[in-house]
Parts: structure tokens; C-alpha cells; sequence
């Protein structure tokens, strides 16, 4: 097989895969104006926070809980806790993956031990370098969640993501709706190709909370809900899903 052809056909599949939407739901931002903050659709209750690759960073967490008044799971195996942890973050010394090992465990086995595996308006935040391509689609209680924030990476060798990328979208694709886009501008090359960016932030929300769905006709960001990952480069312009 021809790797340029390969590499060429990834770009299209990703552009394909997470191409946004245009629902009925407003959008809100959680967080901080920079790293750490996300796009999400503005839903009026929750009944936790999953989250994934805190590193000692909370803001997030922090932003979720002063709105919803929920509380939070906080997986990180990276680090040793959680600096002057609030009473309503619980924290777990636990990466996660596609299955148990050490220091490792999968997002059912978790929903499974807090007792979530009946609830049915969980928020996921995940950012874990990666490990979400394998995680995402061997997770059996998507569903769970009412609302999905991933942080994809994509590493220089794209053509070892041939396959990872159809498992996460076959396993999305049925039972929730990409509602935003947002590149990462932290990479000194942010860009796999000229319009799709190497590491991505991608809202999902469950289809059975939407009214109408409709194509995205309008780039991102969005004035006054994105803001640059990092502060010192300008936001990324992203329109490979729009018709030309």
C-alpha cells in the first residue's frame, strides 16, 4: 500500500469523523480562558464529573462544581494528589486505558466501583496523551454520559492511527453528536496537514438531548467562548468541514 496514499486517507477519514455540528443547544464554557477550559453545551444538570488527566490542576473541576454543586472523580496516575483538595473531588491515584493493569483501569470498572453504572447524566473530561483512541471505544456505558469532552493527540506516525480512529468513531457515532471543534495551539507544529490540527478538543453530547442537528456551516473558534491554548501563539482556524 502507498504510505503517502495512507497518510493522505487518515486526513480525510479524521476530517470526516469529527466533523461538528450545528444543534438546537446553547454553548457555555467551563473553566478557564486558556488551558484547562472547554466549550460545552449548556445542559442543566449533571449528576457527576468524570475526569482524566487532571495532572495538580483543577480549575476545571473547580468551574464544574461552583455551577452544578456535583461532585467529581479525578483519575490521574501521574501524579501523587491533589494540592489542598476540595471535600468534593475524589481522587484516584488511576490512569486509565482499554484494560486493567497496573496503575490502570477502564472507565466501566470505575462507574462500576462509585456505584454509577444506573446513572444516566455523568460529564466526562478527558485528556490522557493518547491513551483516550484505545479507552473511548472499550468503555460499554458511553451512554452514562450525558456529555463528553476528549482531548485527542495525534502523534508524528498518523499512519499508526489507522485503525484507533474508525474504533472511536464507530463507537460514537450512533449514540452522540460532535458539537465542537477546538485546536490545540500548543504544539510547535500544531498541524497534521494545512487544516487539520495535531492535538484537537472535541465536544460530544448525547443525541437523545438534542432537538435538531444540522451541519456546522461557521469556522472556529468562536468569539468570546475559544481561547488559545496557550496565550502565546494565536488560536487556530479550523474550517475542514465546511464545503467549499
Amino acid at each position: 500500500m502507498n504510505p503517502v496514499a495512507t497518510y493522505i486517507d487518515i486526513c480525510n477519514r479524521l476530517k470526516t469523523y469529527f466533523k461538528p455540528y450545528r444543534t438546537n443547544l446553547q454553548k457555555t464554557r467551563i473553566g478557564t480562558q486558556h488551558d484547562g477550559g472547554y466549550v460545552v453545551a449548556d445542559l442543566p444538570d449533571y449528576d457527576a464529573l468524570y475526569s482524566y488527566g487532571s495532572e495538580d490542576k483543577i480549575t476545571f473541576e473547580k468551574a464544574f462544581h461552583e455551577r452544578y454543586k456535583k461532585p467529581c472523580y479525578v483519575y490521574d496516575h501521574t501524579i501523587d494528589g491533589i494540592t489542598d483538595k476540595p471535600e468534593y473531588i475524589h481522587y484516584f491515584k488511576e490512569g486509565v486505558s482499554d484494560k486493567k493493569e497496573e496503575n490502570l483501569d477502564t472507565i466501566d470498572a470505575h462507574l462500576e466501583r462509585n456505584g454509577h453504572l444506573e446513572k444516566k447524566n455523568l460529564m466526562m473530561q478527558i485528556d490522557v496523551e493518547g491513551a483516550e483512541w484505545t479507552s473511548l471505544p472499550a468503555c460499554k456505558h458511553l451512554k452514562n454520559f450525558s456529555q463528553i469532552v476528549v482531548e485527542f493527540h495525534l502523534e508524528n506516525n498518523l499512519l499508526s492511527y489507522d485503525k484507533v480512529i474508525d474504533d472511536v468513531y464507530k463507537h460514537l457515532k450512533d449514540d452522540f453528536v460532535c458539537i465542537h471543534v477546538h485546536g490545540n495551539n500548543f504544539p510547535l507544529i500544531p498541524w497534521i496537514d494545512n487544516n487539520f490540527p495535531r492535538v484537537f478538543e472535541v465536544t460530544y453530547v448525547r443525541r437523545d438531548l438534542v432537538k435538531t442537528v444540522e451541519p456546522e456551516t461557521e469556522p472556529f473558534p468562536i468569539k468570546g467562548l475559544d481561547f488559545p491554548n496557550y496565550n502565546g501563539r494565536p488560536d487556530m482556524h479550523i474550517d475542514y468541514y465546511i464545503a467549499t
